[in-house]
C-alpha cells in the first residue's frame, strides 16, 4: 500500500493521455482512483489517530485509578 506522500506525488506527476482527435482525456479514471485512494488513506489516518488518543486516555485514566487505590 502506498504512503500518503507517494499518492500525492503520483497525483502531482500525473500525465493525462488525450485523444488527439476528440480532445477526450483517456485516463481520467486513473486520476479518480488516485484521488479516491488519497481520501481513503486520509480517513484511515484520522481513525488511527483517534484510536491512539482514545487508548492514551484510557491508559491515563487507569493510571489515575491505580494511584487512587494506593
Amino acid at each position: 500500500m502506498a504512503s500518503l506522500y507517494e499518492i500525492n506525488q503520483a497525483i502531482l506527476n500525473f500525465e493525462y493521455e488525450i485523444d488527439e482527435e476528440t480532445g477526450e482525456i483517456l485516463n481520467i479514471k486513473d486520476l479518480d482512483n488516485l484521488e479516491m485512494e488519497k481520501s481513503t488513506k486520509i480517513e484511515n489516518l484520522a481513525c488511527w489517530s483517534k484510536n491512539i488518543r482514545s487508548d492514551g486516555n484510557a491508559i491515563l485514566a487507569e493510571g489515575k485509578n491505580q494511584i487512587a487505590r494506593g
